[in-house]
């Protein structure tokens, strides 16, 4: 793991990471009421592209 920087796993973790949760929210602002059970179903968001 020495030979990984660190912006590489920034890049390849992170901010995949960031992305879905701002879909997350996104969810949840268009709907306008309170937080659901779906709205934090990631495994469809990553696995659907």
């Amino acid at each position: 793991m020495k030979n990984v920087s660190l912006v590489v796993l920034f890049e390849a973790l992170f901010i995949p990471l960031v992305i879905i949760f701002i879909g997350s929210i996104a969810k949840k602002l268009a709907r306008g009421k309170g937080w659901e059970r779906q709205d934090l179903f990631w495994e469809i968001e990553l696995t659907s592209g």
